[in-house]
């Protein structure tokens, strides 16, 4: 990967768009501009006859009415969504909903989404409308010639009409479609045509007359007839781009298999879009097969012969000669492998190695940023990369491969980070945020988790199925006793993957943490408080100061993980004293100054965010106002009528919960230590305050950045006051409040750490 490679991947990263600087990773580029590529461009978008349209309609209106708030879907569009022929970008809209006007952005557009609905759009316009700047990427595969993927951006208001449609319209299309089309308003549709065909080749295999045909379509986007589509689009009142194309498909071939009497013993039809799936009696699939090749070339659906595959245990000799013939119960559908163990197998180690093309490329951008390096991994590579197949395929088929994949994130997390990590940081880095790790879930683990949730929404849960027997006794083996599962519980009472994952995450830190020492206990409950992992998920920006220095980011991680930072030194500010593993000695040393500017920078970060909350602040009030002419400051920072009218005196303080005389206490009860911490601050600050009319309010942190609970109540009001005055989500104010601070605290504390070493 070249360097402007990585320089635009970490510029993307630093706005947040993620998945952007993902494909950077894997992407080939785009496809050279010479006379080849307009050659496959004209074959994959060949011209055609402009469409008749049709000039009535006896379809029932559709327009949106005051109360639909088109604004939300305009914030549905991805971060970073392109912009069409026009330039126009969502983002514009969105920023231009900032400014004050007469008439709100939302009810403006619900006003253009109107007329564009209402077909009174001039003809000279909808051309453009209609369009769409086209991209041609590259598209390589070992083995095959150079192709190119073609990428058609439209305009950003015809696409946020067909938003606004979809939502509006979502039930009428369900209940169309059921239970045949499941690629349109059907969440999770390719996984209960996963389940549902792996069930029915199970069942059935043995057979002889039994048989499964996968159906493809030449090109069938982009050749399928316009004037079918206005036709069906009309007479089914829905002017929606997404659904024109099924609705050609299901109206006039698949429905037509379903009413055919020579169809009668298919057992099975699905359709995700353009992919076909047919199983049942050889004579219904032979009979299904010529329907679709007579009834298709009209609508511009032609069959692609040569690439529909057939899989039968018995013999074909009445299907034609060109089709893919298979004995073996062995193929992939909608990207997820159907078939025994070794077949399963090799399909998710071919898809290790295109995973692996990521994590080595993720070796490269660690070298310049390892915060945006493990930012992509957690989000992009980890987990994520697979999750798909670990819903779709049963767990006891792919369980060893899974835990393959989890050695590769491992040894790319090392590659990132620079240093290596025993098995108790290693578990600490694959349980979730919210636990205090690193979020790189472990897919071996969680596969079970993943697989359990995709058959109950999918709705093919069978008693007997041995595949889902063995994932609830994978997941059983991974959660308390109380927690465990039981096929008839699943049957009762769906659940969800986020929360089967959240049981086994608990299990493996209460491992963790029955299996740790003393001090460590205070550590991984400290790490595990709201908030505590506030730097980790937070976009890496420069400009909004959230990013880390590679050197710091990485001791801080070093740090967070308890491994050791002290690389057996004394001090350098103090060296009577040796530096301790777990950092204690170098968080609290009064020599050199770094408790001072981590508090200062603390302060001056808090007073920052209340000036936004348009408080009225000031800093370090209190020296030579008490009759004893004490020099003392309770006030950190002074807030005049803040609380019912009175000044509010706010006292910051870090306190590290592995101090040796209190880590067990600490370990034994959360929150122990930065309670003790507030009531000696009431104790030392209340008579002082109360004298002058000031409310004592003491702000208490851990190193790790644990609050305590006054502490957390009065972010919690910041947060609240700025949401009002910047017009903000209170879950973005406070999320913003609490990310600065802890990338704050974490900065300061790995600066303290390396000037120690």
């Amino acid at each position: 990967m070249t360097l402007s490679h990585v320089i635009s991947l970490i510029l993307l990263s630093h706005e947040g768009m993620f998945a952007k600087a993902c494909r950077i990773l894997v992407s080939s580029g785009l496809a050279p501009n010479n006379e080849d590529t307009w050659k496959l461009i004209r074959v994959k978008h060949p011209e055609g006859p402009r469409p008749i349209i049709p000039k009535t309609t006896s379809a029932q209106s559709i327009s949106l009415n005051d109360n639909f708030d088109v604004y939300n879907i305009l914030k549905s569009f991805p971060k970073g969504t392109a912009a069409g022929p026009s330039g126009l970008r969502v983002q514009h809209l969105l920023d231009a909903a900032s400014i004050p006007l007469p008439t709100t952005i939302g009810s403006l557009l619900r006003r253009v989404v109107n007329l564009l609905v209402s077909r009174k759009v001039p003809q000279e316009v909808s051309l453009f409308m209609a369009g769409g700047s086209l991209t041609a990427l590259s598209k390589l595969k070992p083995g095959c010639a150079p192709d190119i993927r073609p990428i058609a951006v439209g305009e950003v208001l015809r696409r946020l009409t067909g938003k606004c449609l979809c939502a509006v319209l979502k039930q009428r299309v369900i209940d169309f479609f059921e239970p045949i089309q499941f690629g349109v308003a059907c969440p999770m549709g390719s996984e209960k045509v996963i389940h549902g065909i792996r069930a029915c080749v199970e069942k059935f295999w043995n057979d002889r007359d039994f048989s499964v045909m996968k159906v493809d379509f030449k090109n069938a986007f982009n050749l399928v007839s316009r004037d079918a589509v206005l036709q069906e689009c009309v007479q089914q009142g829905d002017p929606l781009g997404p659904f024109l194309f099924a609705l050609v498909l299901h109206h006039k071939v698949a429905g037509a298999i379903k009413e055919d009497t020579e169809c009668s013993q298919l057992l099975y039809q699905a359709w995700y879009l353009d992919d076909g799936i047919l199983a049942g009696k050889k004579s219904s699939i032979r009979r299904s097969l010529s329907l679709i090749q007579e009834l298709g070339p009209p609508l511009g659906l032609y069959v692609n012969i040569s690439k529909c595959e057939l899989y039968c245990p018995g013999d074909t000799p009445t299907f034609p000669s060109e089709l893919k013939v298979s004995n073996l119960p062995h193929f992939e559908i909608l990207g997820c492998p159907i078939g025994d163990y070794i077949y399963c197998a090799n399909f998710i180690a071919s898809k290790r190695l295109q995973a692996r093309k990521l994590l080595l490329q993720l070796k490269d951008v660690a070298a310049t940023d390892p915060q945006v390096a493990l930012t992509l991994l957690r989000l992009c590579g980890s987990f994520c990369r697979l999750s798909y197949l670990a819903r779709s395929t049963p767990t006891d088929l792919v369980l060893e491969a899974f835990k393959l994949f989890d050695d590769d994130i491992h040894h790319c997390f090392m590659d990132c980070i620079g240093f290596a990590t025993s098995d108790e940081a290693w578990c600490q880095v694959q349980l979730g945020l919210n636990s205090g790790g690193l979020g790189l879930r472990s897919l071996s683990l969680h596969s079970s988790a993943a697989y359990i949730a995709s058959v109950c929404s999918s709705g093919v849960v069978d008693s007997e199925d041995i595949h889902l027997t063995n994932a609830i006794d994978h997941f059983n083996s991974h959660v308390s006793p109380i927690e465990k599962l039981s096929v008839n519980s699943i049957i009762s009472s769906p659940v969800s993957q986020k929360l089967l994952s959240s049981k086994v995450n608990d299990h493996c830190f209460q491992d963790l943490f029955d299996r740790s020492s003393p001090a460590n206990k205070a550590r991984l409950l400290s790490v595990s408080a709201p908030h505590a992992t506030s730097w980790l998920s937070v976009i890496p920006s420069t400009s909004q100061g959230l990013h880390l220095d590679p050197i710091e980011f990485r001791v801080a991680v070093k740090w967070w993980l308890g491994l050791d930072t002290s690389q057996g030194s004394q001090c350098a500010f103090c060296p009577a004293h040796s530096l301790d593993p777990l950092g204690y000695h170098a968080l609290t040393c009064k020599c050199g100054g770094d408790v001072v500017l981590r508090h200062n920078a603390l302060r001056d970060t808090l007073v920052h965010f209340l000036h936004r909350a348009h408080a009225s602040v000031q800093v370090e009030v209190g020296a030579g106002l008490f009759p004893d002419h004490s020099q003392s400051r309770p006030a950190d920072i002074l807030l005049q009528n803040w609380n019912l009218g009175r000044p509010v005196a706010l006292d910051i303080t870090v306190v590290s919960p592995l101090n040796p005389s209190t880590f067990a206490e600490a370990g034994a009860t959360f929150g122990a230590v930065l309670e003790a911490t507030e009531s000696r601050k009431h104790q030392a600050n209340d008579e002082k305050c109360s004298a002058l009319g000031w409310v004592s309010t003491p702000l208490a942190v851990d190193s790790y950045g644990a609050w305590g609970k006054e502490a957390t109540l009065f972010l919690a009001q910041v947060a609240a006051r700025l949401a009002i005055h910047k017009s903000l989500p209170k879950s973005q104010a406070s999320f913003d409040l609490f990310s600065n601070l802890s990338i704050c605290l974490i900065r300061a504390n790995a600066r303290a750490i390396l000037r120690r070493v």
